[in-house]
C-alpha cells in the first residue's frame, strides 16, 4: 500500500462527517470567506462568516462561530439557511440536536429535533458537564471531576454511575469512555485500569490492572494512552513504542508490538503520538525520536502486527503533525501545527 502527496492547503482543516460516511475539509480564504470541500476535492459550500467549526450530517451542514451555529440544508447539490441558533458547541445523536448551556451560573442541557429543528427540552443538570458520544449512537454526560457518568437520551437522563470511589481525585481526574459492549460501559480510569460498568444499575462489574507482555510475563498496567479503537470485540490502544489489545470477552489487556527497545526508547524511529482507524488498520502520526522530528504519517496492520506504510514529511522542526489521520477510500488528509493540511492519494493497485 502506497500513498502519494498530490494537494498542500494553507489554513485548513479536515473532519469527518458525523455518520463517518464522507471526509470534509475547511480553508479560510485571505479574505476570511470559509470554503468547505467535499471527499472529491470539489468545493461544494462558501461563506463570508468566519466560522471556527463544521460538522456534517447526512443533509445537514452546522456552521459555528464562537457564539452561534447556523444550520445548513442540502438541495440540489447546494446548502440553503435553514436557521440560525445561538447555539455554539452541540453534539449530535441519531434524529437529536443536544447542546449544554451555563445560564445564570445554572447548567441545562438542550435537545432539539433535527427534522423540525424544534426546541423539545431544556433538562437542568447539577454542575458543568462534557457531552461524550461513543459508538456513533451513544450518549453521556460527565461532569467536572470526572465522578459521575450519565446515560442520556431525547427523553431525559436514563442512568447515573457514581465513580467517585474508583476515579483518583488527587491532582487531575482521568477517566476515558471507550466503548460500550454487552449492556456494559467501558472505561480507563487513572490510565492504569479498565472497568466494566452494568449500564442498568450502575455496579462495576469486573475491573483489570494488570497486562500480558509479548512473553507471557505479567506486569501492572501504567500510562493507558488516550487514542484508541475498537475493531470488533477489542479496543486498541496504540501510543509510544507499545501497541496493545483489550480483549472484551476474556478481559484481558495484552502487549501485542514493540516499535522499537524498550531498553533504548530514544533510538526508535516510530513513536505513536495519534492513531484513526479505517478498514481495521490503524493511520498514525509519529515522531522520529533519532531524529527528534514529529513528521512521519504511517499505516500500522493490527493483524499482522506490521507496519506497511510511512512517510516523514519535509517540514521546519518546529512544525509537527498534530492531529490524528483521516482517511476514505481514494485520499488520506494529515494536518500540520501551522494548519496546512496535506492531501495524499492512495495509488491503485
Amino acid at each position: 500500500m502506497n500513498f502519494n502527496l498530490i494537494v498542500t492547503k494553507f489554513n485548513a482543516f479536515a473532519f469527518a462527517s458525523l455518520d463517518y460516511n464522507e471526509i470534509f475539509f475547511t480553508v479560510k480564504a485571505e479574505n476570511k470567506e470559509s470554503l468547505l470541500y467535499d471527499n472529491n476535492l470539489h468545493e461544494i459550500f462558501k461563506s463570508e462568516l468566519d466560522f471556527i467549526r463544521y460538522k456534517v450530517y447526512m443533509e445537514y451542514l452546522f456552521a459555528s462561530s464562537a457564539t452561534h451555529t447556523r444550520i445548513y440544508l442540502k438541495k440540489d447539490d447546494d446548502y440553503k439557511l435553514i436557521k440560525e441558533e445561538l447555539i455554539s458547541n452541540i453534539v449530535i445523536n441519531h434524529d437529536r440536536i443536544f447542546h449544554l448551556e451555563n445560564l445564570d451560573n445554572k447548567f441545562y442541557i438542550n435537545c432539539y429535533n433535527l427534522k423540525t429543528l424544534v426546541h423539545e427540552k431544556k433538562l437542568e443538570i447539577a454542575q458543568s458537564c462534557m457531552l461524550i458520544k461513543i459508538n456513533k449512537e451513544n450518549l453521556f454526560l460527565v461532569n467536572q471531576n470526572k465522578k459521575i457518568v450519565q446515560f442520556i437520551d431525547y427523553s431525559g437522563i436514563l442512568s447515573t454511575y457514581d465513580l467517585s470511589t474508583h476515579v483518583n481525585q488527587e491532582g487531575f481526574p482521568q477517566l476515558e469512555l471507550l466503548t460500550t459492549y454487552n449492556n456494559q460501559l467501558i472505561c480507563v480510569v487513572n490510565q492504569n485500569k479498565i472497568i466494566g460498568i452494568n449500564m442498568d444499575n450502575g455496579a462495576v462489574e469486573w475491573e483489570v490492572d494488570t497486562v500480558y507482555d509479548v512473553d507471557g510475563s505479567i506486569k501492572v498496567i501504567s500510562d493507558l494512552p488516550m487514542f484508541n479503537a475498537r475493531i470488533n470485540n477489542k479496543i486498541i490502544f496504540c501510543s509510544g513504542i507499545l501497541y496493545k489489545e483489550l480483549d472484551l470477552e476474556s478481559k484481558v489487556v495484552s502487549i501485542k508490538k514493540y516499535f522499537g527497545d524498550l531498553n533504548d526508547i530514544s533510538s526508535s524511529e516510530i513513536f505513536i503520538q495519534q492513531i484513526s482507524l479505517y478498514n481495521n488498520l490503524i493511520y498514525f502520526t509519529s515522531k522520529n525520536l533519532k531524529t527528534k522530528r514529529w513528521h512521519t504519517v504511517g499505516i500500522f496492520n493490527p493483524t499482522t502486527l506490521s507496519v506497511e506504510w510511512t512517510r516523514e514529511l519535509d517540514l521546519p522542526q518546529t512544525i509537527f503533525l498534530n492531529n490524528a489521520p483521516l482517511v476514505d477510500e481514494k485520499y488520506l488528509y494529515i494536518t500540520d501545527s501551522a494548519s496546512t493540511l496535506y492531501v495524499f492519494e492512495k495509488e491503485k493497485v
